[in-house]
């Protein structure tokens, strides 16, 4: 079996899911995908071809080794973990007047908001 080779962006955003996946042929024993730290959590199943990983990041170090295992071999990858965007929220308004409040968000570089 040859060495298994990872697919996937390099750079993953904090608190967002990002997929990895391998066109290794599957080997016996399947792949076992693993992270080198806690800056990240895989949420899919173990032993597929395929790999979902929920990014945590963190104020300090924010890159962490993929890693993929086969009987063929190990491959891995660098993902550097990127922080959000500072938000930034004002408000115009009073609660206690008949106009009511509006809110404003700004985030560098976004142009849709979830309230």
């Amino acid at each position: 079996y040859s060495k298994p080779i990872i697919s996937g962006g390099a750079t993953a955003c904090m608190d967002n899911t990002a997929i990895y996946t391998t066109t290794s042929p599957a080997p016996p024993g399947g792949y076992a995908w693993s992270l080198s730290n806690g800056l990240g959590t895989i949420v899919s199943p173990q032993g597929k071809d395929t790999v979902t990983i929920l990014w945590h990041g963190s104020n300090a170090i924010n890159t962490c080794v993929l890693k993929l295992t086969t009987c063929g071999g190990v491959d891995s990858l660098l993902i550097t973990i990127n922080k959000p965007a500072p938000l930034s929220i004002s408000k115009s308004g009073s609660l206690c007047g008949s106009g009511g409040v509006s809110l404003t968000a700004s985030i560098a570089g976004a142009s849709n908001y979830n309230w």
